[in-house]
């Protein structure tokens, strides 16, 4: 059979633009880059396709005059042909890598034949079909359950009350020994005349239940409790640190309703505060009622006996009631002491919180009941003013306690007691040791509580995307399956030998570009075998076709599950000038959406697609991560 060779010189056909013309010829043949297409066109004849049967001269030769480009073909002697000489000649001036070196030097080697492995799984697309419907049901029940334990967390974060704060002081009282108690609304804390702490009793250690109100010293070992219960009556409690043992004041009496109680020194006897019911009552240290009397009392009354008198702080003015508390006189009022210092005056304090006897002076906290602002004052015995005490900001004045010639500031937000001395001086603050170490682990436990509550967000927001995605994902591999319908490969078997393996992609001179076509070989190798296109992708296992057998898109090439990879236009995976030996398998072929490669891809295990998910797992970690 006459064999031809087809020729081109750059001629172009009358009426056609140059720049379109060139622009279809490097289509047809695969040539990217415009030089190498100028090449074609400098006029010097080069040999596009050797040794063609007529049938082949006749297409290439009409579809490059479809180009607008003029080719010719010439005879070839029956001595000259070759099968070793079926590719496509390039001339030796086009650059000076060619010169010197074969333009299909590479580090990409044919394949093993006997290797390889036919693709025989015909029956895929249904089994997928399948299992994508199963996986889809999966991830959406996957993804309802997380979003279900957002809701809850979300709820349960707004229902659910915050842990409770550790607690603080609320009361305390002193010794004439030094000795100091303070209180919170569970727990004695017990100080030496030094200030150190020596002991922390509860009340649970007591045997008692409920939140002490007051406290005062009965004995340098007891101390007087008004504790309140939320079912029953408040109740006063003689109790014993060295017994841990409480007894109720009054025996089985029933205590009298009391929001303060006072006790007198020199006699024992105890002074107790109904605001409810607006009663004093005077008992004796057994609990004896000795004398009552009605009288309007504020709803947070303080009790100071001093000097044979007992003061009680004002109800709607900023004052101090002066009465007495004999039996026979009991709850006579004698003065009513007003506290109009100048600063309280401007600052509207018109409460009287709380005031306590130090050295030789009155100290006394007022509020302003409408804004909480606060002052504490220094009178003398005469109830003159003497100064202003400054607070550091943040600290309430609620309780006033005297101890040692020191005035001590309880105030319930603040782990630390103020203290100054009988100047007015500000001291080192007492250190409630035991306090402060449950801020500390109560403070730990909040920020565990918030890490672990983040983290639990993150991994049921992570749960749900990933749920949803993956529904996402196997709903659109249930689409493509239903696409498809493969067919096995047939056994190479004799022909193995004739099939032509495509060379890989020349390495270029430039530095960087060398870099990336080093790291960006991936496996797989494409042959000819007449019409028929060979594909091996990175398992070994192959696929034959043509037509519309073979599916094509920018960057990869498949037939049925078997994905080939060819790169992009700038950084080919095999050689471009190989590329007119596919123009007649590619001919028929059908062009496939990239959500059709990513589902091959995956089903195939293809290393972009491992490499592909690994990324997006690790991105959306860290995004999520950093959202939370």
């Amino acid at each position: 059979m006459q064999r031809f060779n087809l020729t081109f010189s750059g001629e172009i056909l009358p009426g056609k633009a140059p720049a379109v013309v060139k622009a279809r010829f490097g289509r047809l043949f695969g040539i990217g880059d415009p030089d190498r297409v100028e090449q074609f066109f400098s006029g010097k004849e080069i040999i596009l396709r050797r040794n063609l049967d007529p049938r082949e001269a006749a297409e290439f030769y009409a579809r490059l005059r479809g180009l607008g480009a003029l080719p010719a073909l010439a005879k070839v002697a029956p001595k000259t042909t070759s099968p070793s000489e079926d590719s496509v000649s390039i001339p030796d001036n086009l650059s000076d890598t060619t010169a010197t070196k074969s333009p299909y030097h590479n580090s990409r080697r044919a394949p093993n034949p006997y290797a390889l492995r036919p693709f025989h799984d015909r029956h895929a697309p249904r089994r997928r079909e399948a299992q994508a419907l199963h996986l889809r049901r999966l991830g959406v029940i996957t993804a309802a359950v997380a979003l279900a334990g957002l809701f809850v967390l979300a709820v349960s974060s707004a229902i659910l009350p915050p842990p409770a704060p550790p607690p603080q002081v609320i009361a305390g009282t002193s010794h004439d020994t030094g000795e100091l108690v303070l209180a919170t609304d569970q727990l004695l804390l017990r100080h030496d005349r030094s200030g150190t702490e020596r002991d922390v009793t509860s009340l649970q250690e007591m045997g008692l239940s409920g939140i002490i109100t007051a406290l005062a010293y009965n004995t340098p070992d007891e101390v007087l409790l008004l504790v309140a219960q939320p079912s029953a009556a408040t109740t006063l409690y003689r109790c014993s640190f060295s017994n841990r043992e409480c007894q109720p004041v009054f025996g089985e009496t029933a205590t009298p309703e009391a929001r303060a109680f006072a006790r007198v020194t020199a006699s024992g006897n105890l002074i107790l505060a109904d605001p409810t019911n607006n009663l004093l009552t005077l008992h004796s240290p057994e609990g004896r009622l000795l004398a009552s009397a009605e009288r309007q009392l504020p709803s947070q009354p303080v009790l100071r006996v001093e000097a044979g008198l007992l003061l009680i702080n004002g109800i709607d003015a900023p004052s101090i009631s002066v009465l007495r508390y004999e039996p026979e006189a009991f709850a006579e009022q004698l003065d009513e002491i007003l506290l109009l210092p100048a600063d309280a005056v401007r600052s509207g304090l018109s409460r009287t919180l709380d005031f306590s006897w130090v050295g030789d002076q009155w100290w006394v906290s007022m509020e302003n009941p409408e804004t909480g602002a606060t002052g504490l004052f220094r009178y003398d015995s005469l109830w003159n003013l003497v100064a202003v005490a400054r607070l550091p900001d943040g600290h309430y004045p609620q309780k006033l306690l005297g101890w040692k010639q020191k005035l001590l500031i309880l105030d319930p937000e603040q782990t630390q007691v103020l203290r100054f001395n009988a100047q007015g001086q500000a001291e080192v603050p007492l250190q409630v040791n035991h306090l402060q170490n449950l801020l500390a682990d109560y403070q730990e436990e909040q920020v565990a509580r918030s890490v672990r509550g983040h983290l639990l967000l993150v991994a049921l927001l992570m749960i749900a995307l990933l749920g949803l995605g993956f529904a996402g994902w196997q709903r659109l591999r249930l689409r493509v399956c239903q696409s498809l319908h493969y067919r096995n490969a047939p056994l190479l078997g004799r022909h193995a030998k004739d099939i032509q393996w495509l060379p890989g992609a020349g390495e270029s001179g430039l530095r960087l570009r060398h870099i990336l076509q080093k790291l960006r070989v991936l496996p797989g190798h494409i042959g000819v075998l007449g019409q028929q296109l060979i594909l091996v992708d990175h398992r070994g296992i192959y696929h034959t076709g043509t037509g519309k057998q073979l599916r094509w898109h920018p960057l990869f090439l498949m037939i049925d599950d078997v994905v080939l990879y060819t790169g992009p236009t700038a950084l080919p995976e095999f050689d471009t000038r190989s590329w007119p030996l596919l123009t007649a398998a590619l001919a028929e072929a059908d062009r496939v959406d990239t959500a059709t490669i990513l589902v091959s891809l995956v089903a195939a295990r293809h290393p972009l697609a491992v490499a592909g998910s690994i990324v997006l797992i690790i991105a959306v970690t860290v995004i999520l991560t950093l959202a939370a």
